[in-house]
């Protein structure tokens, strides 16, 4: 950990840790942010392979999340059987969820970590760190959700 850079950019709206270059960007300054940045760091400096799982379904799921309405409406459009389409559809929905698996635990793990190694303010760490963890769900899942969304009734 005593590698890590810690750089405050005042016009970031939030927090982050970059794991191309291996420090920790802050735009809030608030310890509870702070801490579960650390354990992004800690959780993925220690091992390589996990780090490029997550780079990779991170970006997969970027992807996905400009894609899904777009690729639903182009099945919903272009394919009339609706049994297909719903397999289709169906199959899509299940690995968007488990492709934003990944981010979605190690944000947990982060926030779980940070709030271990911090007993004495879990409230208010709970408080910062929980809309948080609801946006990355949000984000995660709303492919997911589309899919499932246009699937025939």
């Amino acid at each position: 950990m005593a590698g890590v850079r810690v750089r405050l950019i005042p016009n970031l709206p939030n927090a982050f840790y970059n794991y191309d270059k291996g420090e920790i960007l802050l735009g809030i300054t608030n310890p509870a942010v702070l801490a579960h940045e650390i354990e992004h760091a800690d959780n993925i400096q220690q091992d390589s392979l996990y780090s490029n799982m997550l780079r990779i379904a991170e970006g997969v799921s970027r992807v996905n999340n400009v894609a899904a309405i777009p690729t639903m409406l182009a099945l919903r459009l272009f394919i009339n059987d609706p049994e297909r389409r719903d397999d289709i559809l169906k199959t899509l929905s299940g690995l968007s969820a488990a492709v934003a698996a990944p981010g979605l635990v190690e944000e947990a793990s982060a926030t779980t970590r940070a709030l271990k190694h911090n007993p004495g303010h879990r409230l208010e760490m709970l408080k910062t760190l929980g809309p948080a963890y609801m946006m990355h769900l949000a984000r995660g899942l709303a492919p997911s959700l589309v899919y499932q969304a246009g699937r025939s009734a």
